[in-house]
């Protein structure tokens, strides 16, 4: 990956991250956590599969960008409490 297209990802993590703390902040943390499950989900498959939007690069880059803070929130929330 060049740093263009890390860049990209960069930016989608950071609204993606943005997303979810709005969500948190106004649904509650139960209703962020499906919310990302659900959209992990849905972005793996456009990604794997590459429909649409994901056949466009830029729109992939950016769904991989999503995705991977996604996997890291869903697991961070998914730990037991120290």
């Amino acid at each position: 990956m060049d740093a263009r297209q890390k860049q990209i990802c960069q930016q989608s993590e950071q609204l993606e991250a943005a997303r979810i703390r709005f969500l948190e902040t106004s649904r509650g943390r139960t209703a962020a956590l499906a919310f990302a499950q659900q959209t992990r989900n849905s972005y793996r498959h456009a990604v794997l599969t590459r429909t649409a939007p994901a056949g466009e690069e830029i729109f992939r880059l950016r769904l991989i960008g999503s995705y991977r803070y996604l996997r890291r929130y869903i697991a961070a929330a998914q730990q037991p409490p120290l």
